[in-house]
């Protein structure tokens, strides 16, 4: 039976803000052809840090596919927000709006434009998505990568070395309670970022965004494609227009029921 597109908002009166688990991180990293001295890490974390400063708030508008257990779905997506974690998500259907969620940093809400269920709010600060798009990734991010950024997770440590079988640089995240939060894939410059890895608490893949093309939009480097994906499912945005810095008001970011 073929699914309405809505169907990539509908499950979320199911969220949840805990880790989840995909698969166990290896006990060692790869062997290193080189290993960057810590003045050169935190050299690397300071211009990612900045990485668009001045980007504070953004509109867009695109085409979503995701595919999953349940089969590959695609629909039209319109979306703004405001970083770090303010996020509005619309889908549209026949050029209409079908389903929308909002987060604020406070509460997550989800609305359906053709009354296809109940008006949702649910209290959270940082909302995970894997029940709206089977990957555990958090609003939050999802404004960090669409500004071209990245998240930036809580760490200890952090060491930066050239692998012994592959190209560019590899950025490791440690926290010591937690332990490696973050692998992050830098090209041979050192600047760019090509993808990141995050993972829970338990040392487990969460998930992995990849920046497949990038755009410019008033000065800013920021997606015209990304992928976001774990073992499980996999879902891509193209971005067809993008607007930096746009005008957005905090009450696009919190519902009201019909």
């Amino acid at each position: 039976m073929k699914r309405h597109p809505a169907i990539l908002l509908l499950p979320l009166l199911m969220l949840s803000a805990c880790c989840f688990v995909t698969g166990r991180l290896p006990d060692r990293l790869p062997e290193a052809k080189e290993i960057l001295t810590p003045e050169e890490t935190q050299e690397i974390l300071v211009s990612l840090q900045e990485t668009n400063k001045g980007l504070d708030t953004f509109k867009g508008i695109g085409g979503i596919t995701l595919s999953d257990s349940g089969g590959r779905r695609t629909a039209r997506l319109a979306w703004c927000g405001e970083f770090p974690d303010k996020l509005r998500l619309t889908l549209i259907t026949a050029g209409l709006p079908a389903e929308t969620v909002t987060a604020d940093g406070k509460y997550i809400c989800l609305l359906s434009h053709t009354g296809e269920h109940a008006f949702i709010k649910k209290r959270s600060s940082c909302p995970s998505l894997e029940k709206l798009v089977s990957i555990p990734i958090r609003a939050d991010d999802i404004v960090s990568l669409l500004t071209g950024r990245i998240p930036l997770y809580d760490y200890d440590e952090a060491v930066c070395f050239r692998p012994e079988n592959g190209t560019g640089y590899v950025l490791v995240l440690r926290n010591k309670r937690k332990g490696i939060v973050e692998h992050i894939y830098l090209d041979d410059s050192r600047i760019n970022v090509m993808s990141i890895e995050v993972f829970s608490s338990r040392n487990a893949l969460l998930y992995t965004a990849k920046f497949f093309e990038m755009q410019e939009s008033s000065g800013f480097q920021v997606p015209a494609r990304l992928v976001v994906s774990d073992a499980d499912a996999s879902l891509t945005l193209r971005v067809d227009r993008y607007m930096a810095n746009a005008e957005v008001s905090p009450e696009l970011f919190i519902l009201s029921p019909p």
